[in-house]
C-alpha cells in the first residue's frame, strides 16, 4: 500500500549563505510512504500510521535541525519517517523556493527501503568518534587566516588532524606545510574547545587544540586542490561562516583569551 502525503510546509532555517541563517524559508516537504499490505485489512489506527503525527514530526525536525545543505535535510526527513515500523519504503522531496536570484525553486529527492538505509550505513560505527585537531591562528593587519573549501561558504581556521605520536605544535607546523608550503611558527596556547557534528547520519566530536602562529608571508597559497585560504577582517568575521562558532568573535581572537568551550 502507498500513501502520499504532499506539500507539508514548514518554516525553516534552511541554507550555508548568511542570509540564510538568519531568516526563516517556507519549504515544502512530498512524501510517498510504502507500508505493508496487510494493514488494508483493518480499520484500526494502530495498525497503519497517524498523518498527523508524521507531518507534525517532519516540521519539527526540520525546525530543530537547521540544515546548511538541502541534501541533509532531505535525509533527515527519510531518516525520520522510518521511526513508524510499518513503513518500508520511503521517497522524499524537500523543496525550497528562490534561493539564487533567477532560481524559482531547488529540491533534492531521496528514496531508500528500510533495509538499503541499514545498508547505506553499516559501517559508519568505523568513522564515528573523536577527533583531534590542531588550528593556528595568524592575525597581520587586523586580518585573520582562514581555510575553506574550494566553493564552500564554511571557513576553518587552518590546521589538521594530529597524527599518532605528534604534540599539538608538530601536528600544526606538519599541516601547513602540506597545506601551503609555509614554515610557520607556533607560540601561545589558546585553549581547547570541543565541537559536536553530524556526519553521514553519525555524531562526532572534535577537540581542537587551539594555538597563536606566525607565518612568514602575507601571501599564503594553497598546496591541495580542494582548499583556498583567505585574509578576513576580524571586524568581518559574522561573514566568514567561521565554524566552530566560537572562533566567530573577532576581538577574542585578537586578543590573548583562552578558549575553553
Amino acid at each position: 500500500m502507498t500513501i502520499e502525503l504532499e506539500d507539508i510546509r514548514v518554516n525553516c532555517i534552511l541554507g550555508d549563505l548568511p542570509e540564510e541563517r538568519e531568516r526563516l524559508q517556507s519549504i515544502r516537504v512530498d512524501l510517498t510512504l510504502t507500508l505493508e499490505s496487510t494493514s488494508l485489512l483493518s480499520d484500526d489506527l494502530a495498525d497503519t500510521i497517524d498523518y498527523a503525527q508524521i507531518v507534525s514530526r517532519v516540521q519539527a525536525v526540520l525546525k530543530e535541525s537547521k540544515c546548511r545543505l538541502l541534501e541533509r535535510a532531505t535525509y533527515l526527513v527519510l531518516e525520520t519517517v522510518f521511526q513508524w515500523p510499518q513503513v518500508q519504503r520511503v521517497r522524499v522531496k524537500v523543496q525550497k523556493f528562490h534561493s539564487l536570484p533567477g532560481l524559482s525553486s531547488a529540491s533534492v529527492a531521496l528514496e531508500k527501503s528500510r533495509e538499503e538505509l541499514t545498508d547505506l550505513f553499516s559501517g559508519v560505527t568505523e568513522l564515528a568518534g573523536i577527533e583531534t585537531i590542531a588550528r593556528g591562528i595568524a592575525i597581520v593587519d587586523g586580518k585573520v587566516l582562514l581555510c575553506r573549501p574550494k566553493g564552500g561558504h564554511r571557513s576553518y581556521l587552518p590546521g589538521g588532524h594530529i597524527e599518532f605520536g605528534e604534540c599539538g605544535r608538530e601536528a600544526l607546523i606538519r599541516e601547513m606545510k602540506e597545506e601551503c608550503g609555509l614554515d610557520v611558527q607556533v607560540t601561545e596556547f589558546r585553549g581547547v574547545v570541543e565541537n559536536q557534528f553530524l556526519q553521514k547520519g553519525s555524531l562526532h566530536t572534535e577537540i581542537n587544540l587551539v594555538y597563536n602562529m606566525r607565518v612568514p608571508t602575507d601571501k599564503v597559497q594553497a598546496c591541495e586542490d580542494w582548499i583556498e585560504f583567505e585574509w578576513v577582517l576580524l571586524d568581518q568575521l559574522k561573514d566568514a561562516n567561521l565554524l566552530p562558532e566560537v572562533f566567530a568573535d573577532g576581538q577574542k581572537l585578537a586578543s590573548q583569551a583562552r578558549f575553553e568551550v
